[in-house]
């Protein structure tokens, strides 16, 4: 009988998701405060953690998670700020009834209020696509909010929503707006003047805040928990799945195939997201002290604002040495470059761009190519992929059915173009000799180049906000983007390169990160555009050729050595913490805790974060046993801890019922 209850609980847990082979969140707890006031959203960039608070932003810096500390506040007004955005150098705030505030935030330690524009009800949420914020104003609906001039923010459109909107997030072309007793509207803001209802889809409880992965929204629908809407047709979104949660769904952020709920008195819930139509499963939860109203992910790190109790760190996972789950073949090209939407993989090679199937990481599959030509790099916004097609310049293909890639339009660039990003309606392409190109894609049929920034060989490019980085033979150039065509944009500064050529550049906040040929990851301060500063380096290999960042990690690719786990969170002195040899590792793309790696012919699945075996095993001896049980018992009553092993946030008698499922040898 003890026999059959074990292996019943054993396939109960493993089905539950808290067997580590299931997910990566192992044991969350909170690992570091701050009192921040009346606290209701938080957003991050690097080491700095932006708090939207009871009258007004505090910065505080969360490099040490473990000690927060609060930099400066800047006060908007009196009332609340609801929700906050980050974009480059500047920060967008929407205070409830007074309005929107656009911060510079290029010294954290002094930011400056550049401008703000009332709105006609309560600014609730934001969302900020290229030069524009869209902003969900209860009663009055969805406007959008030109931001070219910052100290002169202008609303350009307004959309009425039936219910009350209170959280808006924007994919490609669209939004979401999260609408209270309406439910979920998807808005078609390609042309953000005149924006345009394509579908709703009621929601059982009142819609309260909205993230969106590839074709799947996910809404925190306050009592009815969070709700799973399929929107790959955008008239016609549905509802497909659900899973209630213990107290009131307020927020969610996806971070890979992970949902972070904000569940009010219930603290943060965390929850897996059904793979190949399965349902989605909680994982795990920790408690906040407070009311938890929103949460935020990076780098293994969950910010909570938690109402009257501030900002809570909690440590949701911690990076370990990388492990290969799967492989996937790309028709024997060579695999140049890779990004990720939801559950879809788009990689490119000399053979096109190629549709994977990432939903099982370990089993990847192709399921549609589009015929790009030899093709260097890829960017996704919603389901269009913008290809850098090298000497082609640059090709936009309709992913929306990924097993029949549609070519929509492209546009010839001047030199080569070797990577891709997008913001807003606008393409940038790091063209080699034709140095930054910047293409308007608001209609992808007919893409056009609409100015340039002449640099000596651009291999990178990334935007944020207002500014460009291009990662240059030379070294880094910082671009002002703000002049609209037909002028040009305009370089602010330039850094050369301590040595090798610089190939790859990512920005966070007032950072960014450069992959250089000759083995060093460098980070660089460009808080004064006109003046990027080197703050730190650490060599990493041979050569490195891409670099992503999320919160305080930095995971960097090299063709001779595969991929690299960087610490970041002292930018003056970046840690190199793990490493995972692979044949030809040239781009990634980071989704969780999985790295997705162009490698060679092969696109490759790594875990980030691979758990602890054997949980259970509380004294690490090997084995499950007495001992074992024994230091449980002398935890009961606990609040988490190593032997809270169903992560409920008490050591109790489920936690004895896991162990007593795990007992003998580690697997």
């Amino acid at each position: 009988m003890i026999r059959t209850t074990h292996q019943f609980l054993l396939s109960a847990v493993a089905a539950a998701g808290f067997a580590c082979g299931a997910s990566a969140q192992c044991s969350p707890s909170i690992v570091g405060s701050v009192d921040t006031g009346w606290t209701f959203d938080v957003a991050t960039a690097g080491s700095i953690a932006y708090v939207a608070r009871a009258g007004g932003l505090s910065i505080v810096d969360v490099s040490d998670p473990t000690s927060p500390v609060v930099l400066s506040t800047v006060v908007t007004g009196t009332g609340f700020v609801n929700d906050v955005t980050i974009a480059g150098t500047r920060v967008y705030v929407a205070a409830a009834e007074d309005g929107v505030f656009v911060i510079d935030v290029s010294d954290p330690t002094a930011p400056t209020i550049l401008g703000s524009v009332d709105t006609p009800g309560v600014a609730q949420g934001l969302a900020v696509s290229g030069d524009v914020v869209f902003v969900a104003d209860q009663l009055s609906g969805l406007h959008g909010i030109n931001i070219v001039t910052p100290w002169n923010p202008k609303i350009i459109s307004t959309i009425d929503t039936p219910g009350s909107a209170m959280g808006v997030a924007v994919s490609g072309h669209r939004a979401y707006v999260a609408d209270s007793t309406a439910g979920l509207h998807v808005i078609d803001v390609q042309y953000p003047q005149s924006p345009a209802l394509l579908g709703t889809v009621d929601t059982p409880d009142l819609a309260n805040g909205v993230a969106v992965s590839g074709t799947t929204a996910l809404v925190a629908d306050g009592n009815s928990g969070l709700q799973v809407i399929d929107v790959s047709d955008a008239a016609n979104p549905v509802i497909i799945d659900a899973i209630d949660t213990p107290a009131g769904a307020l927020d969610v952020a996806i971070s890979g195939d992970t949902a972070y709920v904000a569940d009010f008195t219930s603290g943060v819930q965390i929850v897996e997201l059904g793979a190949g139509g399965s349902s989605p499963i909680l994982i795990g939860s920790v408690d906040t002290p407070g009311l938890a109203t929103a949460v935020t992910p990076a780098g293994g790190m969950l910010y909570v604002a938690d109402h009257a109790f501030g900002l809570q760190i909690v440590q949701a996972w911690e990076p370990g040495v990388p492990e290969l789950l799967g492989s996937v073949a790309t028709e024997n090209d060579a695999t140049k470059g890779i990004a990720i939407s939801g559950t879809m993989a788009y990689a490119v090679s000399l053979g096109g761009v190629h549709a994977i199937d990432v939903s099982d990481p370990a089993n990847m599959a192709v399921i549609g190519t589009g015929d790009t030509g030899a093709s260097h790099d890829v960017a996704v916004s919603g389901t269009t992929a913008y290809v850098a097609t090298g000497a082609s310049g640059l090709s936009i293909v309709d992913m929306s059915s990924p097993g029949d890639p549609v070519i929509l339009g492209s546009v010839d660039t001047p030199g080569f173009a070797n990577a891709v990003t997008v913001s807003g309606g606008w393409a940038y392409v790091a063209d080699d000799t034709g140095g930054l190109q910047r293409i308007l894609v608001v209609d992808p049929t007919y893409p056009t180049i609409m100015g340039y920034a002449e640099t000596p060989q651009a291999n990178g490019v990334d935007v944020a906000g207002h500014l460009a980085c291009v990662a240059d033979k030379t070294g880094l150039y910082v671009i002002d983007l703000t002049n609209p065509p037909p002028m040009d944009p305009v370089i602010l500064g330039f850094v050369e390169s301590p040595g090798g050529s610089f190939m790859s550049v990512t920005m966070a906040g007032t950072l960014a990160y450069v992959a250089s040929t000759w083995g060093s990851l460098y980070v660089y301060d460009i808080a004064n555009p006109a003046i990027p500063t080197q703050l730190g380096a650490v060599e990493v290999a041979f050569a490195i050729w891409d670099v992503v960042v999320d919160g305080h990690l930095a995971f960097v690719t090299g063709p001779d050595s595969g991929l690299h786990v960087v610490d970041v969170s002292d930018p003056t002195n970046p840690v190199l913490l793990d490493s995972v040899e692979t044949t030809y590792a040239i781009r990634l793309d980071v989704s969780g805790t999985t790295a997705y790696v162009a490698d060679g012919e092969s696109v490759l699945s790594i875990d980030l974060a691979p758990c602890e075996a054997c949980p259970a095993d509380l004294d690490a001896s090997g084995a499950v046993d007495v001992i074992d049980l024994l230091a449980l018992l002398g935890a009961w009553g606990d609040g988490g801890g190593p032997a809270d092993l169903n992560y409920d946030g008490v050591v109790d008698v489920m936690d004895l019922l896991v162990m007593l499922g795990a007992w003998g040898p580690c697997a």
